[in-house]
């Protein structure tokens, strides 16, 4: 699964590129990536999302919203996530990319030069709705 992600998401990354350098005419680096601190950058986000996550998790099992299962204990607790963090990190690292270079790197620039500020902001929302307006 791991290497679909990265197969998937790396060709996405890259045709989202090539349209951007020859057919938009804009360099790489516009598209939101840094070149100086660009891996501390990416730890921060890193930490700043697992925190995010811990919390909203933390916060659904103090009030009752989730609870432990009983499973094998091979699945479940410490052990289960350290497989599948090890196996699925460098997927998740090139999918999130790919959400970023697709989103606030090319889609908002893209759209704000032709459509104004709530407009975008709309399409951008939208993505992330496509139920709502079916």
């Amino acid at each position: 699964m791991s290497l679909e992600l990265v197969t998937s998401f790396s060709v996405l990354i890259l045709l989202v590129w090539l349209w951007v350098r020859f057919y938009e005419k804009r360099p790489f680096a516009t598209l939101g990536f840094e070149r100086c601190g660009a891996l501390w950058t990416y730890r921060r986000g890193l930490l700043i999302g697992a925190l995010t996550f811990s919390t909203a998790v933390g916060l659904m099992a103090l009030f009752g919203y989730v609870a432990p299962e009983a499973g094998e204990p091979a699945r479940a607790g410490l052990a289960a996530p350290g497989g599948v963090l090890l196996a699925l990190l460098p997927g998740w690292f090139i999918q999130g990319a790919a959400e970023e270079v697709l989103t606030r790197g090319w889609m908002l620039p893209a759209t704000s030069e032709r459509v104004t500020i709530p407009g975008s902001a709309f399409c951008f929302l939208r993505s992330f709705l496509p139920s709502c307006m079916a």
